[in-house]
């Protein structure tokens, strides 16, 4: 199926960006059931997960995912997705856990 085009500014973020192989993630069936899983495709915030993805590659190379990479990033997504709606206080437990 063919990518709708309302979302190809996501299909040309995913050849654009340079941390992930592109052909990895330019399957319009799987965003879609992204979308349909709860994941917020909304441009801006995808963008910012994917510089955010970018810089924790860069900072962790020894973490990179071999292959997988669909997974990877549903998970970072799914994350991001989650943590928007915690309130401040959450982020601080969550960040005290983490230590």
């Amino acid at each position: 199926m063919d990518w709708h085009p309302d979302d190809l500014w996501l299909l040309e973020l995913v050849n654009r960006q340079t941390a992930i192989p592109p052909a990895e993630l330019q399957d319009w069936r799987w965003w879609n059931a992204l979308r349909k899983l709860g994941v917020s495709l909304n441009q801006r915030t995808i963008e910012r997960e994917f510089a955010r993805m970018e810089v924790w590659l860069i900072e962790n190379p020894s973490r990179r995912p071999k292959s997988r990479w669909k997974k990877f990033v549903k998970f970072w997504l799914f994350r991001a997705h989650n943590e928007s709606g915690w309130t401040e206080k959450q982020r601080e437990r969550r960040r005290e856990w983490k230590r």
